[in-house]
């Protein structure tokens, strides 16, 4: 799962995707014990000035 993980990253970080919300609830488990990346809401684009907004979790 964690190199799932790693390679998923991998390739958005190659793409240019900055993942600013990397936690568990924006990882899905699929058959086969897969993971996949969600939640790209609070991405960045590199290139781009703009900034993330975040709410903090009671």
């Amino acid at each position: 799962m964690a190199l799932d993980v790693l390679t998923e990253l991998d390739y958005l970080h190659a793409k240019g995707v900055q993942c600013c919300d990397m936690s568990c609830r924006n990882l899905f488990l699929f058959h086969g014990y897969r993971v996949k990346l969600g939640g790209f809401g609070a991405s960045l684009l590199e290139g781009h000035g703009f900034k993330p907004t975040f709410c903090e979790e009671i």
